[in-house]
């Protein structure tokens, strides 16, 4: 039988009152209470911080905080990327995050996706889909990424967008809901 954190990460309906999630996410909270709250000078703790939050070896990630997430296990962060100012991953089921990505402030991506019916939400039965972030996408200021969208390689998404759906790779996406407005080269440079 599958624990409750298995099912959520899965994304099948699981319980999120769990003693185990609930466990979870107070050691998340309580990680980035410390991060968040480092003066500037004490960058490199809050970078260990970061890989204690993530659980991984992440390399040459540039975060400025605060930074919010429900409990940092599901991001899987690639290679040189920039986290800006009061981003936040809801990061219930996978956030698979490429090589020189660029998230600008404000940003939010979430994996929640809550139980239709009324008695299910009650309940606190929810599920999740994962999202997918290529390498080299640079997301704009205040964008919402929604659960179960991919964003290609070398894709920007205009600032305040929202993403609803997949962005192919090499374009530039704007507005509510997010769709493509301009193709891109390999060399193209992104000037929005």
């Amino acid at each position: 039988m599958l624990s409750e954190f298995n099912k959520m990460v899965q994304g099948e309906l699981y319980n999120c009152f769990d003693t185990q999630l609930v466990l979870l996410r107070q050691r998340a909270s309580d990680i980035l209470f410390t991060m968040n709250t480092l003066p500037p000078a004490r960058d490199a703790e809050k970078y260990q911080l970061m890989k204690t939050l993530l659980k991984s070896d992440i390399v040459n990630l540039k975060l400025n905080t605060p930074f919010s997430c429900e409990y940092g296990l599901n991001i899987k962060m690639g290679q040189d990327c920039v986290i800006d100012y009061g981003c936040i991953f809801l990061d219930y089921g996978i956030i698979q995050i490429g090589n020189r990505c660029n998230f600008g402030p404000g940003v939010m991506v979430t994996t929640a996706v809550k139980a239709s019916p009324k008695v299910e939400r009650l309940q606190g039965l929810e599920n999740t889909m994962p999202v997918v972030i290529g390498d080299d996408v640079w997301i704009g200021a205040g964008c919402v990424i929604n659960a179960g969208v991919i964003i290609g390689n070398g894709t920007a998404i205009a600032p305040e967008s929202v993403v609803t759906r997949n962005i192919p790779s090499n374009c530039v996406a704007s507005g509510n809901p997010a769709q493509v407005v301009k193709w891109l080269d390999e060399d193209d440079d992104i000037i929005l």
